[in-house]
């Protein structure tokens, strides 16, 4: 069975952990089941579903991919 494209987001950040990053980094970092990058809005999708759990800290910072200032999230 194929992984989800929100469980491969959650692993990458995990697997990355105490690294911020963008939606938009993440999206180029990260393969769909079948191939491909995932795209915008299934990273944010599944960013803003994981931004309510204790796992996860969402804020204003650099990116620790492209190092632009805006909204990223963390693994904690």
């Amino acid at each position: 069975m194929a992984v989800s494209v929100g469980k491969r987001i959650y692993d990458f950040l995990k697997r990355n952990k105490l690294e911020d990053f963008c939606d938009d980094c993440i999206a180029t970092k990260v393969q769909r089941p079948g191939g491909g990058h995932v795209n915008r809005t299934q990273v944010r999708d599944a960013t803003s579903a994981f931004e309510v759990t204790e796992e996860f800290g969402r804020s204003l910072g650099s990116c620790s991919a492209c190092y632009k200032n805006k909204k990223v999230i963390q693994a904690r």
